[in-house]
């Protein structure tokens, strides 16, 4: 077996959790530690590469002074408590995932192995009743982002005055109703039809955006998916391609051709979650280790797309902006 190439087949339904026999074996001691990583994305590239800087920053260097195992999502989310059984049971020693849903599938099929979930809401999630004091085998890093989707909604009607139809893009995983209540919730707030638009393959992003389009979307709010910054250019693309004014929820999107990123700062969540995860390694318990919270936001915007969608974006607007594409 390659390192980050763990073989699965098709799991329908997992009634077994795994208990004791996740526990790092005696020989762990004389071997780097392993670590199993539940994500979206490729371990070279952002954000996924802010995990392994930070790591090396404390001293954990993949392939030297740990090894991280890091299988292919490309099954997409349906694949999670499949993979998340395989990790566990290859005996790695800490388990990290990223966003909600990966959370929820890690632990879900053990209640031993620690895991530190970054970008995830545990309450929501129900593996955690209590950020200060977890009480199980997960802590992280927390994003509680229904505020955020008023302030994307608000920057959609500054950037587009009059606007009164927007699409919601909503990815795969238990965040989607949340989303879209959040989502309808906001546009009532402000006057504005929200249009839902649930994606469950990335295959489908393209023709999904063509049919809000046709709806008459005059933009569209791309709901925080850990699936949807993996595929954030395609999306930007299809966007403009289609004349819809794009607000992601993080600066990669911009920055890979969105109109707007406003989000969590990634690099500063995978930080501390890099830290969280060097205090399980040297022994501490996630039951108490309490769930920290974002607390760096970043608004990217580009001017390049704005221009090829004949936008003018306001003064005020580019002004609050912590970073302006040219």
């Amino acid at each position: 077996m390659k390192r980050r190439e763990l073989l699965i087949g098709t799991v329908t339904s997992l009634p077994i959790v795994i208990g004791s026999m996740a526990r790092p074996t005696a020989a762990a001691a004389d071997r780097p530690p392993r670590l199993g990583l539940l994500a979206f994305g490729s371990l070279g590239q952002p954000p996924l590469s802010f995990l392994v800087e930070e790591l090396a920053a404390h001293g954990y260097v993949d392939g030297r002074t740990i090894t991280i195992e890091h299988p292919s999502l490309a099954g997409g989310y349906q694949t999670m408590q499949a993979l998340a059984v395989d990790l566990t049971r290859s005996q790695v020693d800490i388990l990290v995932t990223w966003g909600t849903t990966a959370a929820r599938a890690a632990a879900a099929v053990t209640p031993a192995t620690p895991i530190v979930a970054v970008g995830v809401d545990p309450i929501r999630a129900g593996f955690a009743e209590n950020l200060a004091l977890p009480g199980r085998n997960v802590t992280g890093i927390v994003v509680l982002s229904k505020a955020l989707v008023g302030k994307r909604i608000e920057l959609m009607r500054e950037i587009l005055p009059g606007i009164a139809r927007i699409g919601v893009l909503l990815g795969p995983g238990i965040e989607r109703d949340e989303n879209l209540r959040t989502t309808e919730a906001a546009g009532r707030a402000f006057g504005i039809e929200i249009l839902a638009a649930p994606v469950g393959d990335p295959g489908d992003i393209d023709d999904t955006l063509a049919a809000l389009a046709r709806r008459g979307a005059q933009g569209v709010l791309v709901a925080p998916s850990t699936m949807f910054l993996d595929y954030r250019a395609v999306i930007a693309r299809s966007a403009t391609r289609r004349g819809l004014a794009a607000i992601f929820a993080s600066r990669a999107a911009a920055e890979a051709g969105g109109l707007v990123g406003y989000g969590p700062e990634l690099r500063e969540s995978f930080r501390r979650g890099a830290a969280l995860v060097d205090k399980v390694l040297k022994g501490r318990k996630p039951s108490e280790l309490p769930f920290e919270q974002s607390t760096k936001f970043e608004l990217v915007i580009n001017l390049k797309i704005a221009r090829a969608l004949g936008l003018d974006v306001p003064p005020m607007v580019l002004a609050r902006a912590d970073e302006v594409i040219e």
